[in-house]
């Protein structure tokens, strides 16, 4: 999902320590889909991944920023500070939710508990009342619009093979539809047919009777 937003390089940090594995998520079109991939990753025992099936994603509801600006230090939702395809929307809300962003720890220490919070230095304080933080590694794979090439490898194959995929499915949808047209018109050819028949049988039974009287 890193690759489908846009984000500040100012908020970067912040909102990849908000989002944190999901970044690595696949954003697939269905749950068709999603479940190929899986059955796909288990034929190949290429590991783990999780998709996020366009049709069955729960929609997020709209987060205004308005209720936070009273709020010292607080910049706004998460979500409201990356740059998206509103077709994906339901894919951010998914991976962020409320999660807010302050611009130091020391003022966003004052919500603890009441937010779920990330800081522009990558502090993240949950809900629950836990805080991570301290150095960051720069070797982190995945960026917002970008893949390194470790992991892009893995990534481009198995996206290409789940565009194989469904094509493949939408040719057996496309065949199923033809032979299911076809099967309505050749039921109907034989009602027709039947119909004829029966009528031919009676009439040859009518002058069965007639011929014998």
């Amino acid at each position: 999902m890193a690759q489908l937003g846009r984000v500040d390089p100012r908020y970067q940090l912040a909102l990849e320590t908000a989002a944190g594995a999901r970044l690595g998520h696949l954003v697939v079109e269905d749950d068709a889909i999603a479940a190929a991939g899986i059955e796909l990753l288990k034929q190949r025992r290429a590991g783990r991944a999780t998709f996020l099936p366009l049709n069955k994603l729960q929609s997020g509801r709209n987060l205004s920023g308005e209720s936070l600006r009273s709020l010292q230090g607080c910049l706004d939702y998460a979500i409201n500070l990356i740059d998206f395809d509103r077709r994906y929307r339901d894919v951010f809300a998914y991976v962020f939710g409320n999660t807010v962003v302050f611009e130091t720890l020391s003022s966003a220490r004052r919500h603890l508990g009441n937010y779920r919070i990330v800081t522009l230095d990558g502090d993240l304080l949950e809900t629950s009342g836990a805080m991570t933080g301290g150095s960051t590694s720069s070797r982190q794979s995945i960026h917002f619009g970008t893949v390194d090439a470790a992991e892009s490898a893995e990534v481009t194959t198995l996206r290409d093979r789940l565009q194989e995929i469904e094509r493949i499915l939408d040719h057996c949808e496309n065949t199923i539809h033809r032979v299911t047209k076809l099967s309505k018109n050749v039921a109907r050819s034989y009602r027709k047919h039947g119909k004829t028949t029966a009528r031919v049988s009676f009439k040859r039974s009518r002058l069965r009777q007639n011929f014998k009287a």
